[in-house]
């Protein structure tokens, strides 16, 4: 994953991920990486306690309009399912350790795609609009956003947390790397 990463980044399919070029990058900073350790390690303790009682899966969202999965704790037994800010607030760093810090690159993998689409019909991606379902929080967006700022995207999530979440990710993106843009969208971003 790491390799196919790297070749699309040297052959400038898609830029060097913004979050490793921007030095005041809140991942930089040791109290965010210690708060969002802590996060992950009293999520792993309480996952794995959920996991190992095989306990009630309900929480306290409770709903006929969303798929069963979205509430209870089944899904990964994760706290809250996917409705509350707890759940979204540990996603990210959780994800990237389930999958040995390669989720980013993972996700960036879904550019490839889209940049030969731009590339072989000599499409301007500023008259694009793209639109991201399940976009959880938003993290593949800030990606999908620093390689074609200029494109018109809207991200889309059945939980409210993490698009929540997902509008927040948006917004640090466009402070760290282009505070000038019109964004368009709620609060522009």
């Amino acid at each position: 994953m790491f390799q196919q990463d790297l070749a699309a980044i040297k052959q400038g399919v898609y830029k060097l991920p913004w979050d490793m070029t921007t030095i005041s990058h809140r991942q930089y900073n040791p109290l965010f990486v210690l708060s969002k350790s802590a996060q992950f390690v009293a999520e792993g303790i309480a996952t794995l306690n959920r996991r190992m009682s095989e306990g009630s899966a309900d929480n306290w969202f409770q709903s006929n309009l969303y798929p069963k999965y979205y509430a209870d704790n089944t899904f990964h037994y994760q706290s809250d399912g996917w409705m509350s800010d707890r759940s979204a607030s540990v996603y990210e760093f959780s994800t990237e350790t389930l999958f040995f810090g390669r989720q980013d690159a993972m996700q960036r993998s879904a550019l490839l795609p889209l940049s030969q689409h731009i590339r072989d019909n000599g499409l301007d991606p500023g008259s694009m609009r793209v639109m991201e379902a399940c976009c959880g929080t938003g993290r593949f967006h800030t990606f999908l956003k620093d390689n074609f700022p200029s494109m018109s995207t809207i991200c889309a999530d059945l939980s409210p947390f993490y698009l929540a979440r997902a509008r927040a990710n948006v917004a640090y993106w466009k402070s760290q790397r282009a505070p000038a843009l019109d964004l368009g969208g709620m609060y522009g971003t």
